[in-house]
């Protein structure tokens, strides 16, 4: 019982610590798109992905979360799409080459970032 207390106190460390991260992460650094679908929040993220646009689906329509990642012997951009309860990410991740369900979804570009906001602009 005493370790078991120990192990859970060490958890609730690091689960509190990854959501002051994720707060934190959520309030900076993003930048809004504006389509017919409504309003994506656009944002770097390679860890904490579902927490983060979790989080920040709680204050726009849709969060695209991207990385860069080497794939067959060339860079893509890896995306996750959260969103309100409301919307559904598939109706933007199949435009992206991917799929999921309707809170969550992913998909893959092969061109520039720069590119991918303009596209998602014109959706």
């Amino acid at each position: 019982p005493e370790l078991f207390s120990k192990y859970c106190d060490a958890g609730a460390a690091v689960s509190a610590h990854i959501d002051e991260t994720v707060k934190s992460a959520s309030f900076r650094g993003y930048q809004t798109i504006s389509c017919s679908l409504g309003n994506i929040a656009l944002i770097n993220a390679t860890e904490y992905i579902s927490d983060l646009g979790n989080e920040m689906a709680k204050s726009t329509d849709y969060v695209l979360m991207f990385t860069y990642k080497y794939v067959n012997n060339e860079w893509v951009i890896g995306i996750s799409i959260r969103s309100k309860p409301d919307k559904d990410c598939t109706l933007i991740a199949t435009k992206l080459n991917g799929g999921g369900h309707r809170g969550a979804a992913g998909g893959r570009w092969n061109r520039s970032l720069a590119e991918l906001v303009e596209y998602l602009s014109k959706l």
